[in-house]
């Protein structure tokens, strides 16, 4: 296993950030400073295999529906 500093944290890590705050979460929006609290000094790489059903859901605290996909703009997602 290697120390990777900056590398992207596991899904319950992500997941755990998202429970433990009060903060209303974009789609396209990135947080890195809230992140950063949240990961551990190690990386940790895999693959995962698993299929990813899209569904679009109503969220009524942005008036929007997510699960579209993101326009990107030179490789980046734009926010709405």
């Amino acid at each position: 296993r290697l120390n990777m500093p900056g590398s992207i944290p596991a899904l319950p890590t992500v997941l755990d950030l998202i429970n433990k705050s009060d903060m209303t979460l974009t789609e396209a929006e990135f947080r890195f400073n809230s992140l950063q609290q949240f990961q551990s000094c190690f990386g940790f790489c895999s693959e995962d295999t698993t299929g990813v059903i899209p569904k679009v859901e109503y969220d009524s605290s942005t008036n929007s529906f997510i699960g579209f996909t993101t326009p990107i703009v030179d490789g980046i997602p734009l926010t709405k």
